[in-house]
């Protein structure tokens, strides 16, 4: 009884020091805030885009360059996973080197280059200037490097290469490390 105890305690410990330290891997985490919006309720008039799906880039950007102007903000992002209210909740087929796999650890965010300053990721190969330069291109993680060109990745010439999401073609712009399993977010492909 006395181990079945001391063991329970123990494994409650592990677990609360590993709730205690969600986001604490970002730089500035306690200054950090996330702005969400109730997608149940009635409360859509805080988010100013007449079709979220549909709405383009610099629709949305209109928030995040409003946020920008208040005192205090040093930067704002905007990011949506794939499995979020609002996300599109779907596997995608993602296809490579003749592999197509079904994920759906997806990270969608018009803003690269402030997600980056926000939230910094750790490149193996390539470079936040670079990989957030553009909209056709996106950021896997070490583990998708993985099953896509095997063991052996970092020994290849991964960057620039053709991947395709849906009847979508990106071009793959970089890779990080895979997060770590104590922020708010995980994907595998930015």
């Amino acid at each position: 009884g006395l181990c079945l105890g001391i063991t329970c305690v123990f494994l409650v410990g592990l677990y609360l020091n590993h709730e205690k330290e969600y986001d604490k891997v970002f730089p500035e985490a306690k200054n950090t805030y996330r702005l969400v919006n109730k997608y149940r309720d009635q409360v859509y008039s805080c988010m100013p885009f007449p079709d979220y799906y549909g709405s383009d880039q610099s629709t949305q950007m209109r928030l995040i360059n409003q946020l920008k102007t208040y005192n205090g903000v040093r930067d704002a992002c905007h990011f949506v996973t794939n499995t979020s209210a609002i996300g599109p909740n779907e596997k995608a087929y993602v296809g490579m080197n003749g592999k197509r796999f079904a994920l759906d650890n997806f990270l969608y965010t018009s803003t690269g280059s402030s997600f980056h300053a926000v939230f910094p990721q750790v490149f193996v190969q390539g470079s936040a200037e670079t990989a957030f330069s553009a909209f056709d291109q996106v950021v896997i993680t070490a583990e998708l490097a993985s099953l896509f060109f095997g063991k052996d990745w970092k020994t290849q010439e991964i960057l620039y290469s053709s991947i395709s999401i849906g009847s979508d073609t990106y071009m793959i712009a970089g890779i990080v490390e895979n997060p770590p399993g104590n922020i708010h977010f995980d994907f595998n492909l930015i």
